[in-house]
């Protein structure tokens, strides 16, 4: 627990990613709960230490590629490869439900991504228009000019899927949850939630529930979860 004091809040630092085997054995129950370990796959995603990720969807071979290369940029070894229909461990695909609030999903070793919000011109629009927002401070002051600036940022957004990092965003979170990794309360986390209560994580162990968004993983914060 001293160990685990010394790091911020649900993100693993220091002592704790240098362990022994046999410590990470004996103590991974405490360990799994305080940082929201969990087992999402329904079959083990990983063989010999690698994931092999497969689509269908053309579409989606972007911001696939780019979400393998950013995780594998991360760990500085290829974890994650481009598999095929024969050695797929996780199927990536795009599906449509009966409502759309949701982007992407991870459910019995498929990386779900919704199709209607995907293809929604104006929902890429907003994405791309959010994403892309440079605002001034002295166009903050000016009200007229400010909401004139934005509207032009909005008018210029591309409403294509491709055009934007937020899709390599929602596949890099679910294939999170394929590592084992649960949701956090932080913005600056891949694997944020805005609530706790969110469907992945409503039926297992968590360190402590929130229904607010955090700006950033902060130490010394025990006391009051």
């Amino acid at each position: 627990m001293s160990y685990i004091r010394q790091c911020p809040d649900l993100l693993p630092e220091g002592q704790v990613l240098n362990l022994s085997k046999s410590s990470y054995n004996n103590y991974k129950n405490l360990l799994s709960k305080q940082f929201n370990i969990n087992k999402y796959s329904s079959s083990p995603a990983f063989k010999d230490g690698h994931a092999f990720l497969y689509t269908d969807d053309k579409d989606l071979q972007t911001p696939l590629k780019d979400a393998i290369n950013n995780w594998n940029k991360a760990f500085g070894s290829n974890i994650f490869e481009l598999g095929n229909v024969q050695d797929e461990t996780l199927k990536v695909e795009l599906v449509t439900k009966d409502n759309n609030d949701w982007d992407g999903m991870f459910s019995n070793n498929s990386i779900l991504v919704n199709k209607n919000n995907f293809y929604n011109q104006k929902y890429n629009k907003q994405i791309n228009q959010i994403n892309g927002a440079k605002v001034n401070v002295n166009d903050l002051i000016d009200g007229k000019n400010a909401k004139s600036k934005e509207q032009n940022e909005f008018n210029n957004a591309s409403n294509s899927p491709l055009d934007n990092k937020y899709w390599t965003g929602v596949i890099m979170h679910e294939m999170a949850h394929a590592m084992g990794l649960g949701h956090t309360p932080y913005a600056n986390d891949i694997v944020f939630a805005e609530s706790s209560e969110e469907q992945e994580q409503s039926n297992l162990p968590l360190k402590y529930t929130w229904s607010t968004l955090r700006a950033n993983n902060e130490k010394n914060c025990y006391d009051d979860q």
